[in-house]
């Protein structure tokens, strides 16, 4: 049975990376004869990254790469969707008879899975949402089973993105969401035709890089244990770029809140005698969480106790290093997943409801910092509060893990039951 996999973006984010590995490994222990393919927009990285997978490697855009001037690139983009979308509405009025005129990619498989994680919202623009439902429309228009696979979804700004969203959303078949919140969002924008469950992010089950190997990573990044504390951080620009603060005083917030996050830094390597290690979760473009690093690191008087992950690691890597801290600070999502997933007490730095809903099933919400509450004091505080209970809060994490992680591998559950009800093995 061939399942396509939708929505995520480069591997080159480890969060996508995790996302789309854990989903093969859980659909393929319940559906063995399960075939993936992945509809990529960078197609050489993810083949690569995938390539131990077996998954087959989609291209998204086939022709709009070759363009260097990024306004002729996005315009090639936009004519590819156009005329994909085109050929498949010709191959709905004309029927299955006629699958030549499709690409193969489209027709050959039983399923769409979108994975998308948390773009099914207005946080991220308009267009990004077109975009991101429009392999779900594909799928719509090709009669295919859709699965919306444990995600965050809304809120929805404006009536028209309403109307669009929930009309698409009301022909899947499943959509499964990992908060509170996002089940909300659902059914107070009408989606109530396909069946909806609450479960949680598919990288609970992601096991991390252990042993020797880990020891190796370990020794090669300078991550002694020769400190009372190993203090880890990940930190984003896209979370204030994407948050509800003030766009149009961006810089001057961004620039000011690397400096609280920076003299915190400051204060905590200086009194409790911790080391400090940064960890790049996204490694793309404006996303680069490297830059940001640079930033912080620019403000500190400290910088012998800190250090940056240098390498280029795969995300079971990147959870194995970060399961070695004992503390944790982070605004990427699953960053902040690998921390909690290793019983590490972490403080998440939150722009959008998919952070608090992260917390909150897990019982963690006293330790969530809305990114725009940043100051000393307020970090401070919460650090402070974590300090003391991590005893209690590791404790804690191992208790609430294993249901957790029953509710991860329930979204693969609910997608058997389609493919047997449907009678596609």
């Amino acid at each position: 049975m061939k399942i396509l996999l939708t929505g995520a973006f480069s591997a080159l984010n480890k969060g996508d990376e995790a996302r789309v590995k854990c989903t093969v490994k859980m659909l393929s222990d319940v559906i063995p004869d399960a075939i993936f393919g992945f509809w990529s927009t960078q197609p050489m990285i993810d083949a690569r990254v995938y390539d131990d997978l077996g998954i087959k490697i989609e291209p998204r855009y086939k022709y709009a790469g070759k363009f260097k001037n990024r306004h002729l690139c996005a315009l090639a983009k936009i004519f590819e969707m156009f005329w994909d979308l085109f050929f498949v509405i010709i191959w709905r009025l004309l029927g299955k008879s006629r699958n030549q005129i499709l690409r193969s990619e489209f027709v050959n498989y039983k399923m769409f899975v979108d994975v998308s994680g948390e773009s099914l919202t207005s946080y991220y623009g308009y267009i990004n949402l077109l975009r991101c439902l429009y392999p779900i429309y594909i799928g719509i228009l090709l009669k295919k089973p859709i699965v919306i696979f444990a995600q965050t979804i809304g809120p929805f700004d404006g009536s028209i993105q309403k109307i669009i969203a929930s009309k698409i959303l009301n022909q899947v078949d499943l959509i499964t969401v990992r908060d509170q919140s996002s089940f909300s969002y659902l059914r107070k924008y009408g989606i109530s035709k396909p069946t909806i469950k609450q479960t949680a992010d598919p990288a609970f089950i992601l096991e991390p890089v252990r042993g020797n190997k880990l020891q190796s990573i370990l020794k090669i990044e300078k991550i002694y244990r020769n400190r009372k504390l190993i203090l880890g951080m990940t930190i984003s620009r896209g979370s204030y770029r994407h948050s509800i603060l003030a766009k149009d005083d961006i810089d001057r917030i961004v620039d000011k809140s690397y400096y609280h996050i920076a003299k915190f830094v400051d204060y905590v390597v200086e009194t409790l005698d911790v080391k400090l290690v940064f960890f790049p979760h996204a490694l793309q473009g404006s996303e680069d969480d490297r830059r940001v690093l640079d930033n912080i690191i620019g403000y500190l008087n400290n910088k012998d106790k800190i250090l940056m992950i240098s390498g280029d690691y795969s995300s079971a890597v990147i959870k194995g290093l970060i399961s070695n801290c004992d503390l944790f600070i982070g605004s990427r999502m699953h960053a902040n997943i690998a921390a909690l997933s290793s019983n590490v007490p972490t403080i998440g730095i939150a722009y959008s409801h998919k952070m608090h809903g992260l917390f909150e099933l897990l019982g963690q919400d006293d330790y969530v910092l809305n990114i725009e509450d940043i100051r000393f004091d307020r970090l401070n505080q919460k650090f402070h509060d974590l300090y003391c209970n991590r005893l209690i809060i590791r404790h804690h994490l191992e208790v609430a893990l294993e249901e957790i992680r029953h509710k991860s591998l329930l979204n693969a559950d609910l997608v058997n039951e389609i493919v047997m009800h449907r009678g596609l093995n």
